[in-house]
């Protein structure tokens, strides 16, 4: 049965003309099988691994790609090494990759491993970092301030996006400021008393 839907899966994969969620969905089921062998799993990240050079492709659905990966790295923690090369190249070769593709990407790979992100570069982490939060997408933005002190970015720059971001009109994403408030000060050492009262008092606003 097992490679059965292996089959079907590379040979949709492999015809399909336009976007479906159908492998997605029998990729996804052969993943969150426990019983599902190395093998296959193997094989799905070889399937994976080749789409992401076609990114061109309009068949290609990156959340939904990118969802397999990250399902991959937390149910088969021994392929992550595999899923953090595809996505690392993934995010540095497709400049258009969509906001919730590209916080979903980011997210795992620190979550995979604290030294993906910085590994990509400093201006890379950051800049993109930056310009996911201020972005229009606001699940991604909570995402990203939920794992903050995980990034390469500056402390002076991180501050000041997490105070900016606890006055967000969503009261979801202030939560996720306010608790990287608190994470950063337990992995920096703030001097400026201004600073610290700056923080506090922001917590007695929220």
């Amino acid at each position: 049965m097992e490679q059965k839907l292996l089959s079907s899966l590379e040979q949709i994969f492999r015809i399909q003309t336009k976007i479906s969620l159908k492998p997605f969905s029998m990729a996804r089921s052969l993943i969150l099988n426990p019983s599902t062998s190395d093998q296959t799993i193997s094989s799905i990240l070889q399937i994976l691994e080749t789409l992401s050079t076609a990114t061109i492709n309009p068949k290609f659905d990156l959340l939904n790609f990118i969802t397999l990966l990250c399902e991959i790295s937390i149910v088969h923690r021994h392929f992550s090494p595999t899923v953090t090369t595809i996505l690392r190249s993934l995010c540095l070769h497709c400049p258009s990759i969509p906001p919730r593709a590209a916080g979903l990407a980011l997210s795992t790979l620190v979550s995979i491993a604290p030294a993906s992100a910085s590994d990509l570069g400093p201006a890379f982490s950051e800049g993109l970092f930056l310009s996911l939060c201020f972005g229009p997408c606001v699940p991604v933005r909570q995402r990203l301030l939920m794992d903050a002190e995980k990034f390469r970015v500056r402390p002076s720059v991180l501050l000041t996006v997490l105070l900016g971001f606890t006055k967000d009109p969503y009261p979801y994403v202030r939560k996720a400021a306010l608790d990287g408030l608190i994470d950063f000060c337990k992995w920096i050492v703030v001097n400026d008393h201004l600073m610290v009262e700056g923080c506090y008092l922001r917590a007695v606003e929220l």
